[in-house]
């Protein structure tokens, strides 16, 4: 742009252009990019709550419910929960 400021639309036209050339063949998104920094991270971090902490941080959210919702962990749990109930 002429302020030399890149929309999302942008940054994600030229992710996608660099997965190409590197042999990747799904749509990346800095959404995508932002969601599996904070999966991997949690994981890395040995799924902890000091790791969810971390991670709520790093992401500016406003409270850990939002996190755990951003990670999916709340329909893993529910599964399981499910899954327990009926063995």
């Amino acid at each position: 742009s002429s302020t030399g400021v890149m929309t999302r639309a942008g940054v994600n036209a030229m992710l996608n252009k660099i997965a190409k050339e590197v042999g990747i063949d799904h749509p990346v998104t800095v959404h995508s990019l932002r969601k599996g920094f904070a999966m991997r991270t949690w994981a890395l971090m040995g799924e902890t709550e000091a790791a969810m902490i971390y991670v709520s941080s790093w992401l500016n959210h406003s409270s850990m419910q939002t996190t755990y919702a951003y990670l999916g962990l709340e329909l893993k749990l529910r599964n399981e929960v499910l899954d327990a109930f009926w063995e």
